[in-house]
């Protein structure tokens, strides 16, 4: 009996519990119930959370400047390279970002003026459709009419020059590889045009068929229109076809030895990959001993050499007076220790003329005159012509060669010249 009136305890108790359970899960659910039932008496519902707000691009600034910084005059290209920009967002952070070409598309440039010339010009750059405002785009642009330089410093750097002399002399380039664009054609009116310092190496081409002009410069200080000094190079064109530079109008006179019209290679390295030299003069008015020595090229000093790979020297003259005087080389004259190596090309209508002794105008193509040391002519394949130049000596008026002054090379006229003899002696000549 007392076991039974324990269990049925036992069992009582279990029922209680159970009926608590309930309870409570029904006022859970009326609670649930409460939060998602609309408020009735003055009840106040718990706010529904919402998104945190989107973070955008607010505002954009130019932290480095891009590298290029000339500019041809109504040119449409624009080069960012190098840019850095501080991009900043809406919740107040901040993000450097470097210019990539992969991203060229989110890049454009605006209130770039590039209808007039100037070295301070500016430009808003827009990113992402964010557009920088006054004190935070790209400053110290220049729009040139001429040229633009680029060195072989790492990164590139890029500078423009008003004028063909300031871009060949400019400080601090000296001793670099450079190409020189021209964007225009350029009148030379006094001085000439130096490639100066050893290691120096510029190319020399244009956007697009461009002119140098000399002019007619008398006295013992001139000098040809260019002159490439010990340890320089210069390289008109950058290939065979690349026709786009002229070099012509220069006067080279004075009473003393003229040393080319064109271009004066002083010891130093002319290739001519192509362009045009032509209507230059090298004139020695000396009334006894007046040289001029080539007319469109001069090639000259201990190392001075000379390249043609293509292009056109014509219409040149190397013009000496006097007795004693030569004229030599109305194309290109070689003296002392000079070599010229022609490859291709066309050397043709230019003349070599001794005005008061005939028979000293020397070599109306080219002239290689030797004195000291080894000058030397090598003329080589099948499409270097040396052709229609003119002398006023006898002979030789596409190529003279004087002396020991040695012609060589794998051109078929090579092997066959016309033989003569003067009061120098030995003498070669093509005509």
């Amino acid at each position: 009996m007392k076991k039974f009136i324990a269990y049925l305890r036992s069992a009582m108790l279990i029922i209680v519990a159970m009926g608590s359970l309930i309870s409570c899960g029904n006022d859970f659910n009326d609670m649930m119930k409460d939060r998602t039932s609309p408020p009735s008496g003055g009840e106040t519902p718990l706010p529904t959370p919402t998104p945190p707000p989107s973070i955008t691009l607010s505002s954009i600034s130019v932290k480095i400047q891009p590298t290029r910084i000339a500019y041809g005059l109504n040119s449409n290209d624009f080069d960012f390279t190098d840019m850095e920009l501080t991009l900043k967002y809406s919740d107040g952070s901040t993000q450097d970002k470097i210019y990539s070409p992969a991203e060229a598309s989110l890049y454009s440039v605006t209130n770039f003026d590039r209808a007039t010339t100037g070295s301070s010009k500016t430009a808003d750059v827009t990113y992402g459709g964010v557009t920088t405002t006054a004190g935070g785009n790209i400053t110290g642009l220049g729009v040139h009419n001429l040229v633009a330089k680029r060195g072989i410093s790492s990164p590139f750097t890029y500078y423009g020059y008003d004028t063909l002399q300031t871009a060949f002399g400019s400080s601090g380039e000296s001793g670099k590889t450079a190409t020189i664009t021209m964007y225009a054609d350029e009148n030379i009116t006094s001085g000439n045009i130096a490639v100066s310092g050893s290691g120096t190496d510029i190319t020399l081409t244009g956007n697009a068929p461009r002119t140098i002009t000399g002019y007619n410069c008398w006295g013992n200080d001139c000098t040809a229109l260019f002159t490439i000094n010990s340890g320089a190079s210069l390289t008109l064109g950058t290939a065979v076809s690349d026709n786009t530079i002229t070099i012509t109008g220069h006067t080279n006179s004075a009473s003393q030895m003229r040393a080319g019209g064109g271009v004066y290679v002083y010891q130093g390295t002319f290739i001519m990959n192509g362009g045009t030299i032509s209507g230059n003069t090298a004139y020695s008015d000396n009334a006894s001993n007046g040289w001029g020595i080539g007319g469109g090229v001069h090639v000259g000093g201990t190392s001075g050499s000379f390249t043609m790979n293509g292009g056109t020297i014509s219409g040149n003259t190397a013009k000496g007076n006097g007795s004693d005087g030569r004229g030599i080389g109305g194309g290109v004259g070689i003296y002392l220790s000079g070599t010229f190596t022609m490859n291709g090309g066309t050397i043709s209508n230019n003349n070599a003329v001794n005005t008061s002794t005939s028979a000293n105008g020397l070599g109306g193509g080219v002239g290689v005159y030797y004195e000291t040391g080894s000058t030397n002519f090598v003329w080589n394949g099948t499409t270097a012509e040396i052709i229609d130049n003119t002398n006023s000596a006898p002979n030789g008026k596409q190529v003279y060669k004087n002396n020991s002054g040695i012609v060589s090379g794998t051109h078929g006229n090579v092997s066959s010249p016309t033989s003569g003899t003067n009061s120098s002696g030995y003498t070669a000549y093509w005509d």
